[in-house]
């Protein structure tokens, strides 16, 4: 820009508007801004640098920002901020400052050094956010992420996650150890592979549902083991999509019942059993009456004393 620009500039106002828009800017940003000269000592500070801090202009105006120092970052974290800033760059870092009060607040903090035409430094400006509560968050989600591994990982039933074509991406210790796989050999294999092949159209079935629809799909099947043995099974799914709402991977837990399957089986023949005697000892029970009919049909023909229920037990067969 000419000397004449600038000139027309500044009779127009332009700049006092610029320079005023900057300084409202500033002032009414959330992030503390702050300037210093060369040696590092504060010039300015704007409101949002007091009310995260605590202090006033008064108390920091001619100190150095050592007053923010926090005792939690090393002698060499400072001494390579200041080399960068010296050699003219711009340094971005997450470091740990103390308000007025003895808080610490986690602040992500870029520093410029401020050059004039002549190429050298005058000062410094620093734009810092205070991210404690986003590091808190982070640190919580972090926690959280790993009980919720840790949960997954030894729940006592089989848990996996499938991919858009079929391909184990995630398979928990309980399935590893049910199906005689190590992870390595269990993630990258397709879904078919763990199940009898007679159910391959019923899976494909319902792995389509659960990509278009995203529904629950709760299914019984037999998955087959490293060895060839065979395991019942009851498999509960649902669909991850990602925010577009696109099909990303499934979610599946799977529960074996083959002991549940066995007891089933048990309890059914012992019923069949029961119901073959009851039917047994049902038609043994009508034969006795008809036998105890035709002795008392006799007795009255012979004029006899009708018998009592004992004497009738006598020519029954076992019941």
């Amino acid at each position: 820009m000419s000397k004449q620009d600038t000139k027309s500039i500044i009779a127009s106002g332009k700049l006092e508007d610029e320079l005023l828009a900057l300084k409202l800017g500033v002032e009414r940003s959330d992030q503390s801004i702050f300037i210093t000269d060369k040696e590092g000592v504060i010039l300015y500070i704007n409101p949002a640098f007091e009310e995260i801090y605590g202090f006033s202009g008064e108390e920091v105006l001619g100190k150095k920002p050592s007053v923010l120092k926090s005792g939690k970052e090393s002698e060499e974290v400072y001494k390579k901020f200041w080399d960068d800033l010296l050699d003219k760059k711009i340094v971005n870092i997450e470091i740990i400052n103390k308000t007025k009060d003895g808080k610490f607040v986690d602040m992500q903090s870029t520093a410029n050094p401020i050059i004039d035409k002549g190429g050298e430094i005058i000062g410094f400006l620093a734009i810092q956010s205070d991210i404690t509560e986003k590091k808190q968050l982070r640190h919580e989600l972090i926690d959280t992420e790993a009980r919720y591994r840790d949960i997954v990982e030894n729940s006592p039933n089989m848990i996996h996650s499938v991919d858009e074509n079929g391909i184990v991406i995630f398979t928990n210790k309980r399935e590893c150890e049910l199906l005689g796989y190590t992870k390595e050999e269990l993630i990258g294999m397709h879904i078919h592979e763990i199940y009898i092949p007679s159910q391959r159209k019923e899976l494909d079935e319902g792995f389509e549902i659960l990509k278009k629809k995203g529904v629950l799909y709760t299914s019984h099947g037999k998955m087959v083991k490293k060895n060839g043995e065979e395991l019942d099974v009851e498999i509960d799914s649902i669909s991850v999509k990602d925010e577009r709402g696109n099909f990303v991977r499934t979610r599946s837990i799977i529960r074996d019942i083959t002991e549940q399957r066995k007891s089933e089986e048990e309890l059914t023949k012992k019923v069949e059993q029961m119901e073959f005697m009851g039917r047994v000892n049902l038609k043994r029970y009508e034969k006795m009456l008809e036998m105890q009919k035709e002795i008392i049909d006799l007795k009255k023909r012979l004029g006899e004393d009708l018998p009592n229920m004992q004497d009738i037990e006598k020519y029954c067969p076992e019941r």
